[in-house]
């Protein structure tokens, strides 16, 4: 019997499920923020829309937790930025849970908010939810309109990222339609961005996008060759969501190669994931990729009773695409079974549901089994419609020009690719060029400012030489003219000893001398004749006279105001005046004193100087 055609659409239906997982490590850290920051502020909240994040792709409930939080405390602030992100990352929740009208409501609350704050870039990035959040509800038309206002905002305000994003979106929705070229050309766009900005997890995208493509060329290696990759980024960020949704399909392509064994493992280690998350849409994928594997092997039972689980699911979360693939499982099943009645209806269901939101492949694929249960049934004329519509969209969509314009567009990618390899390569040997220029450069300047610096320093060192020298010298002066002074500082301090020492000394002999003339005027005999009372007196009186005029003398010496004036003097008469003087005392004595001739100083003074 065919194999499950629906592999294509499963493929594109759960792309956009790879989303980046932080690491175990970066969620304890912001938790042990949050742990010490107590206080309810804007940081708090950040932190809550931080961490609820990390945990959409492996505890949604704990998303809800944290994004509720946040709410709250943005409530009590009127943190608009704050209040936008949680109600960001609360849609995210009901998106994780498949309820899709939730996730469309609290996307669009943000997106008024951010809308009222003016910042463009978040704005974009609203559009580009609730654009993917239309291709859920295969509302295509929308979602188009959503990505392309999210990617003009993004490239007006240079989001590289979120402009890959919305390529992503687009070409996903191209993909969906059945438009394979232009779907190559927006995934080639968004991985060129992302390999620019080193976003791996955009690359994984890409990737997963491009096996798609391949599975649907039926070129079943390099569609494997591209989901292995997916796989190892997945493993590498610990995504167990992307890491479920990639075995899921990687499964789908081992079926398409009749390795039931691989297929059933792959489907196996999804679907623990899946239920791990609370990933009911996942779920429901991977019961109906089980279901379509069994039917293949004739397993029917086992195949119906998963179909009808999957029908359970989709049709609670209304996911009209994922149910009208269940219809077409189960239509596949009858039409195995020979029950060509219950094939009818269900390819009936599929095919009106599948035309319902235009969904190319899925048209095509419930349109074959519509034709073969209609004829089955002897419905000729439906059968032919039926036929006639999947032939069309079977060649429409595997045209040979579509063909070659899709080998064209993966060869002219390459091309531009090596092609800037190539640019990437000479800028790279430019910048390392002008690096070398710009280090001589350095170099030299570096020289020749150490040069002068040193020069500089030199010079300082010298003038500092200089200046103590100099300072040396005057040091040198001042304490030799110190050391004069203090010499005769201490030579008129010994003068000044000695001077005192002979004022001392001569005054107490002149105050000795002074004692005789007077006790000679006081102790006048009154039996003398007054003559010679006079004469005593008179004696008395000049030798008093002179004895003063000596103390003054003693004093202009200490004064040094006594000057040694030379004059010529009579020594005859010097000795008559003192012979004089001394003529009262000598008589009181009876000393005789005789005058020698003139002419005996006369010769003795001309003898004594010649």
């Amino acid at each position: 019997m065919k194999k499950p055609a629906f592999i294509i659409i499963f493929i594109i239906l759960s792309f956009h499920f790879l989303i980046t997982s932080a690491q175990t490590q970066k969620i304890d850290s912001l938790e042990n923020l949050l742990q010490n920051h107590t206080q309810e502020d804007t940081v708090k909240v950040n932190l809550l829309n931080t961490i609820a994040y990390q945990f959409w792709s492996i505890n949604p409930d704990k998303l809800l937790n944290y994004a509720e939080e946040a709410s709250r405390i943005s409530d009590k602030l009127n943190f608009k930025k704050g209040k936008a992100k949680s109600l960001l990352r609360i849609g995210t929740y009901y998106w994780t849970k498949s309820d899709f009208d939730k996730a469309l409501e609290y996307n669009q609350k943000a997106l008024e908010i951010r809308k009222e704050l003016g910042n463009k870039k978040e704005i974009a990035s609203c559009y580009y939810g609730i654009g993917m959040i239309y291709r859920y509800q295969s509302e295509y038309l929308k979602a188009l309109e959503y990505h392309q206002k999210g990617l003009e905002l993004n490239i007006e305000v240079g989001d590289k990222k979120g402009a890959s994003k919305n390529y992503l979106g687009i070409g996903t929705i191209y993909h969906i339609q059945g438009d394979f070229p232009m779907a190559i050309e927006y995934y080639q766009k968004s991985q060129q961005v992302c390999e620019e900005i080193k976003d791996k997890s955009g690359v994984a995208y890409c990737y997963y996008n491009m096996a798609s493509i391949y599975g649907t060329q039926e070129n079943y290696p390099k569609a494997l060759e591209h989901f292995q990759k997916v796989l190892e980024i997945r493993k590498e960020q610990k995504d167990k969501n992307g890491i479920a949704y990639c075995l899921n399909n990687m499964g789908l392509i081992f079926v398409k190669q009749n390795d039931n064994s691989k297929a059933l493992d792959c489907f196996k280690k999804s679907l623990e994931l899946k239920k791990e998350l609370g990933d009911k849409r996942g779920i429901s994928a991977s019961y109906t990729s089980i279901a379509n594997l069994y039917n293949s092997m004739g397993e029917y039972d086992k195949s119906e009773e998963l179909f009808y689980k999957a029908l359970e699911i989709s049709t609670e979360i209304k996911d009209k695409k994922q149910k009208a693939m269940n219809y077409f499982g189960l239509a596949n099943l009858y039409f195995a079974k020979n029950d060509i009645k219950k094939s009818y209806r269900y390819s009936k269901k599929a095919y009106f549901i599948a035309n319902n939101i235009e969904d190319a492949e899925l048209i095509k694929q419930t349109s074959d089994i519509f034709a073969k249960s209609s004829a089955g049934l002897g419905l000729y004329k439906d059968a032919y419609e039926y036929h006639v519509i999947f032939k069309n969209m079977n060649d429409s969509m595997f045209n040979e020009s579509n063909i070659e314009k899709i080998t064209g567009l993966e060869y002219q990618y390459k091309f531009d690719k090596e092609k800037q390899a190539t640019l990437l390569e000479q800028e790279k040997k430019d910048a390392i060029q002008a690096e070398e220029k710009k280090l001589q450069i350095i170099v030299r300047n570096s020289f020749i400012g150490g040069f002068i610096l040193m020069f500089i320093l030199a010079l300082v060192v010298l003038r500092s030489f200089l200046q103590k020298r100099k300072a040396n010298r005057i040091l040198a002066s001042q304490k030799e003219e110190i050391e004069t002074q203090a010499n005769e500082l201490e030579s008129s301090l010994d003068n000044i000893k000695s001077l005192t020492k002979f004022k001392d000394k001569l005054t107490q002999m002149l105050v000795h001398d002074l004692k005789n003339p007077i006790s000679n005027i006081i102790n006048i005999p009154d039996k003398i004749p007054s003559k010679k009372q006079k004469e005593i007196i008179n004696y008395s009186a000049n030798k008093m006279l002179n004895l003063v005029m000596n103390i003054l003398d003693v004093r202009k010496y200490e004064d040094s105001k006594l000057k040694i004036k030379k004059t010529e003097q009579n020594l005859s008469e010097l000795w008559k005046n003192a012979t004089e003087q001394l003529k009262y005392l000598s008589q009181q004595k009876n000393i005789k004193i005789t005058t020698l001739h003139d002419d005996f100083f006369r010769f003795n003074f001309h003898h004594f100087f010649s």
